[in-house]
């Protein structure tokens, strides 16, 4: 049996890779250049983990808006597209 503290630890870092993933996607699309995209994103995740790191579980809303609002430091566009992008499509 396992431990439930490792699945939620688990899934939570599933949420950060596939948050991850999108965003580099999302990037992408928008034509943005990778070096530069690579680097604001690591860094837009690193600063919402350290914001959630007191919560033990994560939602999917808490992280779109905590990384959203990071990378609005970085890049309007791919903060809107990472927040919106259920309601564009």
């Amino acid at each position: 049996m396992k431990n439930s503290t490792n699945d939620k630890s688990e899934k939570n870092d599933k949420l950060w890779k596939d948050a991850e993933a999108e965003l580099k996607i999302h990037a992408r699309a928008l034509g943005l250049a990778p070096g530069a995209s690579e680097i604001f994103i690591k860094k837009s995740l690193n600063a919402a983990q350290k914001s959630l790191k007191n919560r033990k579980i994560i939602l999917r809303a808490d992280l779109t808006r905590t990384v959203s609002k990071e990378l609005k430091k970085y890049n309007a566009d791919l903060a809107y597209v990472f927040e919106n992008y259920d309601k564009i499509i």
